[in-house]
This record gives C-alpha cells, structure tokens and sequence, in this order.
C-alpha cells in the first residue's frame, strides 16, 4: 500500500517502532547556498539537455554531502 514495505507496516503495528524517537525531518544536510548551488548546476544540465534520473541524482547527493562533511570537519 503506497509503496511502504509489508515489514514496516507489520512493524509499525505490532509496536517494534519506538513512536518517540523517530525523526520527522532531522537537521538538514546542505545549507541554503549550497542548495542553490546544486540547484542551479542541475538546472544548467538539463537546459544543456543532459537528462539526470533520480537515482543519479541520490548518488550525486550522497558523494556531495560526504564530501562537505569531510571539509567541515577538517576545517573545525
């Protein structure tokens, strides 16, 4: 039912999810700005007619957080 996984339905109702402590939204991982950045940059690609799918998309997110994590990291 809405694509949710049968284990999370039967998880979710027989009590094995603490309702407490699940996170909604969490802190977000890009800043605004850098947001924007990627925004623009994906934006500029598909005017060039460079069709992203949504699983590149992921991926690029995941290597460009990673890697903003490391910097922020090394600059503390």
């Amino acid at each position: 039912m809405f694509g949710v996984p049968r284990t999370t339905l039967r998880d979710r109702v027989s009590g094995h999810v603490n309702h407490d402590k699940a996170v909604v939204g969490g802190a977000p991982i890009l800043s605004l700005d850098e947001e924007r950045v990627l925004v623009d940059y994906v934006e500029t690609l598909a005017q060039l007619g460079y069709g992203l799918t949504n699983e590149r998309l992921k991926h690029w997110q995941a290597t460009w957080s990673s890697r903003l994590e490391e910097k922020r990291t090394t600059n503390q």
